[in-house]
C-alpha cells in the first residue's frame, strides 16, 4: 500500500500511497510526493482515478492550523514558499477557490482568479470573483475588482475592491451574503457592509434581492460600553412583490419602521 524509493544519485525520495511529510508545524499529506533533499523542498500530487483522471483525494498541507486542500502544490521549507495548485480553502465562514496560489513566509496567501463564498458546495451557487485574492489568516480577505455571480450569471454588482473581514472580532468589511427561498424565488440575504466605529459603535447595512422583485434593506446603528450603557437604533425597509406582472394577482407592497 505504501512504498518508498531512493535516487541516491539525484537526492530524491520518492514516496507512493498514504504518503506524508512532517517539519515542524508543518504537514503535508498526499498520494505521491517527491522529497527534493538538496533543496529541501517537497512537490505534493492528488490521488486520481486511473481510468478517467477523476481527483479521488486532493492534497491537504496544514500550517499551524490553517489548511488548504489542492490536486498539486510545491513547498520549500528553507524559503517557507509555496505554490498550489486550484487551491482551496477555509477562512472562518468563507471558502475560497483559485486557479493558483502562492504562500508566503508570513502566511499570507495570494490567489489568482479566485472565488469567495460562504456557500461550501464543490461549485458555489453564488460567490464574488475576482482575479487577485490576498488573504491575511485570521483578519481579513483582500480583493481586487470583484463581480457578484449567482448560478454562473454575472450580476451587475460589481466592486472595484473589497476588505472582508475574517476574525472573531469584528472589523470593517463587506458581509458576505447567504442563499436563500422564498416563495420559491431565489435570492441573497444579508449582503452587506459591517463598519466598526470604534470599540463602542458599530453600524451595519445589510440587503436582500430576489429574482422575483423583492427588496429587503437593514441599517443597525448598535452601540455598547461594559458597565455603562447599550442599545441600537435600527431600520428596517421590505418591498415585497407578489404575482405576474400585468396580472390581476399582481401585488407591490411597501413598509418601513423605525426602532430605538
Amino acid at each position: 500500500k505504501d512504498s518508498i524509493n531512493l535516487d541516491n544519485s539525484n537526492q530524491i525520495v520518492y514516496l507512493f500511497g498514504e504518503a506524508k511529510v512532517v517539519y515542524g508545524n508543518i504537514s503535508l499529506k498526499a498520494d505521491r510526493i517527491k522529497v527534493f533533499i538538496k533543496k529541501n523542498e517537497v512537490h505534493a500530487f492528488c490521488k486520481r482515478d486511473s481510468l478517467n483522471e477523476k481527483i479521488l483525494e486532493k492534497v491537504v498541507f496544514t500550517d499551524d492550523g490553517e489548511s488548504f486542500e489542492a490536486p498539486e502544490m510545491k513547498y520549500n521549507f528553507n524559503t517557507k514558499k509555496g505554490r498550489i495548485i486550484q487551491a482551496t480553502t477555509q477562512e472562518g465562514e468563507m471558502h475560497l477557490l483559485s486557479d493558483l496560489g502562492k504562500k508566503m513566509p508570513n502566511n499570507d496567501i495570494f490567489l489568482k482568479k479566485g472565488k469567495l463564498s460562504t456557500c461550501d458546495a464543490g461549485h458555489p451557487h453564488f460567490y464574488f470573483e475576482s482575479r487577485k485574492l490576498k488573504v491575511i489568516p485570521g483578519k481579513k480577505i483582500i480583493a481586487g475588482p470583484t463581480n457578484l455571480i449567482i448560478r454562473e450569471l454575472r450580476t451587475p454588482l460589481v466592486l472595484p475592491f473589497g476588505v472582508f473581514p475574517n476574525n472573531q472580532k469584528r472589523q470593517s468589511g463587506i458581509l458576505i451574503p447567504g442563499y436563500d427561498n422564498y416563495n420559491n424565488s431565489l435570492g441573497l440575504m444579508n449582503l452587506g457592509y459591517h463598519w466598526a466605529i470604534n470599540d463602542f459603535l458599530h453600524t451595519e447595512v445589510l440587503t436582500s434581492l430576489y429574482f422575483s422583485g423583492r427588496w429587503l434593506l437593514s441599517a443597525d446603528l448598535i452601540y455598547k460600553k461594559r458597565y455603562k450603557y447599550s442599545g441600537k437604533f435600527t431600520f428596517n425597509y421590505t418591498k415585497d412583490v407578489k404575482g405576474t406582472p400585468d396580472l390581476e394577482n399582481y401585488s407591490i407592497t411597501k413598509n418601513f419602521n423605525l426602532r430605538l
